[in-house]
C-alpha cells in the first residue's frame, strides 16, 4: 500500500455512488431470504455482521445479540473456528450448541477469484436448509461477493479524495488544518460524537525505520479489510518515528478494545512481541482541526516511562498528574497543560480568592488549619471555598493525584499569569 492515507469506512453496506444509494448486499441478502423462506445474514471475516434479513421471532440468542451488537461474543467465534468455516468449499454445517442457547445454521464462504470476502449465514432448524438449493444460494453469493469488492473500490475512491485532507489535518499549518476540517466535517466521515486519536508505533525493535513505516503502512491497508472502524481514519505519518494514527468517533467503552485490535494486528504485520508495540488513546477533542493535538498527546501517552509498562493502550486522559509531565517532556503549550479547572475558577467573580485559596489548601499538604491560618479566614470559609471549587471543576480534593495535579497546574499557571503566588 503506497499511500499513507487510509480512510476507513464501514458502515453497514450502503454506499453511495454517483449521489445514488446502492444497497446491494442488502439487495441480496433480502431477495435470498425471501426465496429461502429464513433469515440470512452476511458477515465479514472476522465474524463482523454487515447485513441481516428482516426477521421475525424464529431467532436464537447469538443472532439476537449479533443483530443489536453486529459482533459475535468471542467465545462463540473460537468455538465456531473449530469447523474450519474459512476452509470449506460449500455449504458447512454447524451443529446447535446449548452452552450458548445456538440453533443448528450453515455457513458459506463468500469468495471472489480465491479471495475470502466473508461468511453467509442462516439458521438450519427447525427445517434444514433444502439440498436443492444450492444453486440459488452459489449465485447469491457470488452477487454478494461482486458487491464487497464494489464497496471496496469506493473505498479507494473515498482515499483518493480524502487523503490531502487528513494529511493538512495533522501535519499543516493552522489555517490549512482549518480548511481540511471544513471540507472533511461536510464528508460524513468522523461524525459520531467528539473525535480523537489512536496510535501505534514500534518500539525497542531491531526493524529500520523503512521497515517500520512499511509494516504500519501494510497494518493500516488491512484495516481496510476490517469492519468496527465506522467513521475513522487511518493515516501513517512518517517522521522521526513512524506512527499509525488512527483517527475515530467511537465510543469510550469500545475505544480499548479497538485500539487493541489495531495493537495485535500490528504485531502480526511486523512479526513483533506485544511488549513491542506501544498503543496510545489521546483525549477527545470539540474540532476536527485539533486531531494533530490529540495525536500528538497519544503518543506521548504511548511513550511515557512508567506508563508503557502497563498492560493495554495508554490514556492521555488517564495520566493524571504526569500529563503534565509528558507535555513538558513532549515541549507541548504549557497553557494546554493547565487542568480546565484553573482557567474556569479564574473566570469567575471570586477566581482570585478561589484560587488563592487552593493555593494555599495545597502548598500545607491538605491541612485546614494551617491554610487557614496562613489566608487569615475562619476554616468554616475555607470549607466553604473548597466546597465550591470541587463543585465547579468536578473533581474531589481528597485525591491524592488530582491534588498533585492541581499543584503542578497552579504553578505552571502562576508562571503564565502571576495569579498565584509561588511557594
Amino acid at each position: 500500500m503506497s499511500s499513507a492515507l487510509l480512510p476507513v469506512r464501514h458502515d453497514p453496506p450502503t454506499v453511495s455512488l454517483g449521489g445514488q444509494p446502492v444497497d446491494l448486499i442488502q439487495r441480496h441478502v433480502d431477495e435470498l431470504a425471501a426465496i429461502l423462506d429464513r433469515g440470512v445474514v452476511v458477515d465479514d471475516t472476522e465474524f463482523r455482521m454487515l447485513a441481516h434479513s428482516a426477521h421475525d421471532n424464529n431467532i436464537d440468542a447469538v443472532r439476537r445479540q449479533g443483530i443489536l451488537s453486529r459482533t459475535a461474543p468471542a467465545d462463540i467465534v473460537e468455538w465456531v473456528m473449530g469447523f474450519a468455516p474459512h476452509r470449506a468449499e460449500g455449504l458447512l454445517r454447524i451443529p446447535p450448541n446449548s452452552r450458548f442457547a445456538m440453533r443448528a445454521r450453515v455457513c458459506i464462504p463468500i469468495r471472489l477469484e480465491g479471495a475470502l470476502l466473508g461468511y453467509l449465514w442462516m439458521l438450519d432448524e427447525p427445517s434444514p436448509v433444502p439440498a436443492d438449493a444450492s444453486e440459488v444460494i452459489g449465485r447469491m453469493v457470488t452477487r454478494v461477493a461482486t458487491a464487497l469488492c464494489e464497496r471496496q473500490a469506493l473505498e479507494l475512491e473515498r482515499r483518493r479524495r480524502h487523503g490531502p485532507l487528513v494529511r493538512a489535518l495533522l501535519t499543516g499549518e493552522h489555517a490549512d488544518r482549518q480548511r481540511a476540517a471544513d471540507e472533511l466535517s461536510g464528508s460524513g466521515l468522523l461524525r459520531r460524537g467528539r473525535p480523537r486519536a489512536i496510535t501505534v508505533e514500534l518500539v525497542g525493535t531491531d526493524l529500520s525505520q523503512q521497515d517500520q513505516s512499511l509494516a504500519l503502512r501494510s497494518a493500516a491497508g488491512r484495516l481496510c479489510e476490517m469492519s468496527g472502524f465506522a467513521d475513522s481514519l487511518a493515516y501513517c505519518v512518517d517522521q522521526q518515528q513512524p506512527c499509525l494514527a488512527l483517527l475515530t468517533g467511537v465510543a469510550d467503552s469500545a475505544c480499548d478494545e479497538l485500539a487493541t485490535r489495531i495493537g495485535t494486528l500490528v504485531e502480526m504485520t511486523a512479526g513483533v512481541a506485544p511488549s513491542n508495540v506501544a498503543i496510545g488513546i489521546g483525549p477527545r477533542v470539540a474540532h476536527l482541526a485539533d486531531l494533530r493535538n490529540s495525536t500528538e498527546r497519544a503518543r506521548l501517552a504511548a511513550n511515557l516511562p512508567g506508563v508503557t509498562d502497563q498492560p493495554g493502550p495508554a490514556h492521555w486522559d488517564r495520566l493524571g498528574p504526569l500529563r503534565l509531565i509528558a507535555g513538558l517532556m513532549g515541549g507541548l503549550d504549557i497553557q494546554t497543560l493547565i487542568p480546565p479547572v484553573i482557567p474556569l475558577l479564574q473566570g469567575t467573580a471570586r477566581g482570585r480568592e478561589l484560587l488563592n485559596t487552593l493555593g494555599a489548601f495545597l502548598r500545607h499538604g491538605g491541612d485546614a488549619r494551617a491554610a487557614a491560618d496562613s489566608l487569615f479566614i475562619h476554616r468554616t470559609t475555607l470549607y466553604q471555598r473548597l466546597a465550591r471549587i470541587e463543585e465547579l471543576g468536578q473533581l474531589s480534593l481528597a485525591e491524592g493525584e488530582t491534588r498533585l495535579e492541581l499543584h503542578l497546574g497552579l504553578h505552571l499557571h502562576g508562571l503564565r499569569r502571576n495569579v498565584v503566588p509561588r511557594s
